[in-house]
């Protein structure tokens, strides 16, 4: 899939803000999507691991999903689709 946070950038700057490219550190936008898409994928994990989507067992009093031979938690499994 392209990186397309630079095309996403402009156009809100350009819709909603009417500011020019230097207005906003397009690095600090970058991180903080990042970091939104981050935390939303974790959450659609968990919630499908909670909903019994993943075969599971409380590992180190950690609920953790079995994936590829070995339970793992949520933040292994992002972290291997990256």
């Amino acid at each position: 899939m392209p990186d397309r946070r630079k095309e996403i950038v402009s156009s809100i700057q350009t819709k909603y803000f009417n500011m020019g490219a230097d207005s906003i550190s397009e690095e600090g936008i970058f991180e903080a999507m990042d970091e939104y898409m981050k935390k939303s994928c974790l959450e659609l994990i968990q919630w499908m691991l909670n909903m019994g989507l993943f075969a599971s067992r409380i590992v180190d009093g950690q609920k953790r999903l079995y994936y590829r031979g070995e339970y793992i938690t949520p933040e292994q499994l992002f972290e291997n689709f990256l």
